[in-house]
């Protein structure tokens, strides 16, 4: 025993004079070395899903040779659509949150604008559609942001850049502001009110809802600007007034309940402040003469009034017709017009889109759908976004904040 451990430790005696082996040169003179591990175990990172019919191989050309970070507009482009093409986190309440960002292709995948803009919404009154997209311009401080928002038509022939929007549906108008103050231009860009209002205009069947500078009434003009309606008491509490998004949302919900709808609109007859300074009020309903259709009589209190058709029926006329699914507790229906709709599926969240009868034509399988009238759609699905048609094939195919060069 003492023979072999003697000889063992010979062998390591030996081993330790040696000297050492050659270093192999690395191919790369430049290669940055290879860093310590931390004393946290690794992470494997999860497996990219399936993603069912459709390869993995991504699909998209650029229309400029470049990346591009600002829509630039063009008569050249015909239809554009907007496109899923990146993921950006934030920190909300100290968690982690992500959300999509889009770009605009061309009806032939051709990116025209790379996915820059976190939030894009959109409009149409049957015939013209526009995008409303917001993005972040600079940072101010940890939680602030100067943001600027891009009124882009739906061929990409013209993009105005105002300090934010307001979409109110498929009316042909969009509330824009400028210096401080709200005005309206139309879908082809031009100015029916130039910016003086202190809130959005609401447009609703003919007329614009106006509001005082300051909040204490309301009255009802024509595309012309002239007089029409009022004014009108308006009851409103003070954290309607707060310079931040979730006040000013409420206030545009508010508002867009006084805009007219099927010849009517609601009027507030009587208003009581509660003990925390809410308003409690009775409404009834007028015509575009302004006389009343029914007496101040139905209870509300500072949210959206129901329209008059709502109020009698239960549900808002747009949703009238029978949705596919109805039955269905764990799946809900949007008409998204054409006679299709939008489907999505509770737990795990699934989307696509169906016909009347239920027949799919995108099938109920991506994480994100946004669709427009559709004919296409923007997408993420796992790892991958992008634009597809109306049967689900891929227009515009990109791995997520992979496909740019930086």
């Amino acid at each position: 025993m003492k023979k072999i451990l003697c000889a063992a430790l010979l062998i390591l005696a030996i081993a330790a004079c040696a000297p050492a082996p050659a270093e192999v040169p690395s191919e790369s003179p430049s290669a940055a070395p290879i860093a310590e591990p931390s004393e946290s175990p690794s992470v494997t990172p999860p497996e990219i899903p399936p993603l069912s019919r459709f390869s993995l191989d991504e699909r998209f050309e650029r229309w400029y040779a470049e990346p591009v970070r600002a829509f630039r507009p063009s008569a050249d482009y015909g239809a554009i659509y907007p496109f899923i093409g990146a993921v950006s986190t934030f920190d909300l309440w100290g968690e982690p949150w992500e959300r999509s960002c889009y770009g605009f292709a061309t009806a032939d995948g051709k990116i025209v604008c790379d996915a820059v803009y976190p939030t894009i919404d959109t409009a149409t009154d049957g015939n013209k559609l526009i995008y409303v997209a917001e993005r972040v311009v600079e940072r101010v401080g940890e939680y602030d942001a100067i943001s600027e928002t891009v009124v882009i038509s739906a061929d990409g022939s013209f993009a105005q850049t105002y300090e934010d929007a307001y979409l109110y549906g498929g009316d042909g108008y969009v509330s824009v502001k400028s210096g401080g103050k709200w005005g309206v231009i139309d879908f082809d860009g031009r100015e029916i009110f130039k910016p003086q209002f202190a809130a959005p205009p609401i447009y609703g069947d003919g007329l614009f809802a106006v509001i005082s500078d300051d909040y204490a009434t309301y009255r009802y003009i024509d595309a012309s600007g002239a007089a029409v309606l009022g004014p009108y008491a308006l009851y409103l509490e003070d954290w309607y007034l707060h310079d931040n998004d979730e006040a000013f949302s409420n206030l545009c919900s508010f508002l867009r309940g006084f805009a007219f709808a099927g010849g009517s609109a609601p009027y507030i007859g009587t208003a009581e402040r509660g003990e925390y300074g809410n308003w409690t009020f009775t409404f009834g309903y007028m015509d575009k003469n302004g006389d009343p259709i029914t007496e101040p009589e139905f209870s509300g209190y500072d949210y959206r009034l129901p329209s008059y058709y709502e109020l009698i029926n239960g549900y808002p006329e747009s949703e009238a017709e029978r949705v596919p699914f109805a039955d269905r507790e764990d799946v809900r229906a949007f008409s998204i017009g054409n006679g299709l709709y939008m489907v999505y599926k509770y737990a795990p969240y699934k989307y696509g889109i169906c016909d009347a009868d239920e027949n799919f034509l995108v099938p109920l399988e991506f994480d994100i759908l946004h669709t427009y009238g559709g004919d296409y759609s923007a997408v993420r699905q796992g790892y991958y976004g992008g634009l597809i048609d109306k049967n689900g094939e891929w227009i515009v195919k990109v791995s997520l904040l992979d496909y740019l060069d930086d």
